[in-house]
C-alpha cells in the first residue's frame, strides 16, 4: 500500500515562512504564557527564498497539478519573495493544461501586510498566467468591530482595501470567515460585503480548537482581549468532538487501527507532500507541525492536545529538498511504505486525530459559491 502514485500528477502544500504579521491566540506560532498573548520564544524565523525555491523543484520528474500556499507557522504573504516564487510557479511549474481536473494555485493569508499597489500587481500578474486558476483566501474573522479580536494585529479596513485592489486588478478571492461567538451574528452582512467586494466564494468554519472551551482570555499589548467560542449546532458537534478526543488520547488511537483515511494519499486523489518553511518534506502538515516543534522547540510550552511522543518518527530520517533530490525524497520508503503499514498496525495520534474515520477532529469547511 503506496501513500503517493508516481503515475499521478502531484500536489505540494508549501510553507514559505514562518514569520507572520498577526498574532491569532490559537495558531501554533503563538503563545498565552502568564496570560500575555506573544510569539513563541524559539520560531526558526525561516524564509525560503526565490533561489531556494528553484533549487527545490530543480530537475523534478514528475508533473505537478496544485500548489497549495498556506502552512502551519507563517503566512505567505510575509515571505520575502512571494511575488517571484508565485510567477515561476506559474511559468515553470505546473502542469497546465494536462490531464483531467484543473491545475490551482492556492494562497491563505490574513492579507493585512503590503499596501493596496502591490495586491494591485499581485493581482495582475496571477491574472495574466492564470486567469482563472488561482484563489487567494483572505480570512475575515468578523466586521470592523470583531474582526481583530481573534485575527490580533491586524485591522478589518486595511484587509478589505488589500482583497479589493487585487479583486479588482483580476484577482480571484475568497472571504474565510471562521465563526466565534462574538462575530456570529455579523456573518450575514459579511457573507453579503464578500459577494458586494466581487469575492468569488464564502466559507463560513467551525473550528475545534476551543478544545472544550466556552472562551480564551489574554492581553494583547496590555490589553484585555476576549474570544468567544461560536454557540451553533456545528460548533457544538465540534466541542464534544475535541472533548471525547481529549477525554482518552490513546482509546482514540487504538480505536483508529485499520480506519485511517489519509487525506493527502494518492487513493483520495490528492497525492499531496509538504514543505516546511526550512525546505523539509513531510507527508502533510500536522505531521509537518509535530516535526518542527520536535526539532525547534526548547521551552516548550505544552499543549495538552498534542501527544509528545510518536514511535513512527523515530524511525524517519527528515529529507530535506533544498539540499537533496525531490524525486529520491519522494520515493524514500518512510512515506511509501513505513507509514502506510502504521495505519494498519498501530497508527500515530496525528494521523488517529486527522483522519481516522471515527476519531478525527477536523475543522469544517463549506465553500459556498457566490
Amino acid at each position: 500500500n503506496m501513500l503517493y502514485d508516481i503515475k499521478k500528477r502531484f500536489q505540494f502544500h508549501i510553507e514559505l515562512t514562518d514569520e507572520c504579521n498577526a498574532r491569532c491566540p490559537q495558531c501554533s506560532r503563538n503563545c498565552i504564557v502568564d496570560n500575555v498573548l506573544s510569539p513563541r520564544p524559539d520560531l526558526a524565523k525561516a524564509d525560503i527564498s526565490f533561489d531556494e525555491y528553484k533549487e527545490i523543484f530543480k530537475g523534478f520528474k514528475y508533473p505537478i497539478k496544485n500548489l497549495n500556499f498556506c502552512g502551519n507557522f507563517g503566512d505567505p504573504v510575509y515571505a520575502k519573495d512571494i511575488y517571484e516564487i508565485i510567477e515561476y510557479s506559474c511559468t515553470d511549474l505546473l502542469d497546465i493544461g494536462n490531464g483531467p481536473g484543473k491545475e490551482f494555485i492556492y494562497i491563505h493569508t490574513n492579507g493585512g501586510m503590503r499596501k493596496p499597489d502591490w495586491w494591485t500587481k499581485f493581482g495582475e500578474m496571477l491574472h495574466k498566467h492564470l486567469p482563472d486558476n488561482h484563489l487567494v483566501v483572505f480570512s475575515i474573522d468578523g466586521l470592523e468591530d470583531t474582526h481583530h479580536l481573534y485575527r490580533v494585529n491586524t485591522r478589518y479596513d486595511r484587509v478589505v482595501e488589500n482583497a479589493r485592489a487585487f479583486i479588482n486588478a483580476g484577482g480571484l478571492a475568497e472571504w474565510s470567515f471562521i465563526r466565534f461567538g462574538h462575530n456570529e451574528h455579523q456573518e450575514t452582512e459579511a457573507r453579503k460585503r464578500s459577494k458586494e467586494y466581487g469575492f468569488q466564494s464564502f466559507i463560513p468554519i467551525d473550528t475545534h480548537r476551543f478544545w472544550g472551551r466556552e472562551k480564551v482570555k489574554f492581553t494583547f499589548n496590555k490589553k484585555p482581549y476576549e474570544i468567544l467560542r461560536s454557540s451553533s449546532k456545528a460548533s457544538n458537534k465540534k466541542k464534544k468532538q475535541a472533548t471525547n478526543y481529549s477525554a482518552d488520547v490513546e482509546a482514540a488511537r487504538i480505536k483508529s487501527k485499520n480506519e485511517i483515511e489519509c487525506r493527502v494519499s494518492s487513493a483520495t486523489g490528492r497525492n499531496e507532500l509538504f514543505i516546511d518553511c526550512l525546505g523539509d518534506i513531510h507527508p502533510c502538515c500536522w505531521i509537518g507541525s509535530y516535526e518542527y516543534r520536535k526539532k525547534h522547540y526548547t521551552n516548550e510550552v505544552a499543549d495538552p492536545h498534542e501527544v509528545t511522543q510518536h514511535e513512527i518518527f523515530n524511525m524517519r530520517t527528515i529529507r530535506n529538498a533544498i539540499k537533496e533530490d525531490l524525486n529520491h525524497i519522494i520515493e524514500d520508503d518512510f512515506f511509501q511504505y513505513i507509514l502506510p503499514m502504521s495505519f494498519e498496525v498501530s497508527p500515530c495520534n496525528i494521523c488517529a486525530k486527522q483522519c481516522g474515520k471515527t476519531t478525527n477532529v477536523r475543522t469544517d469547511k463549506v465553500r459556498e459559491v457566490l
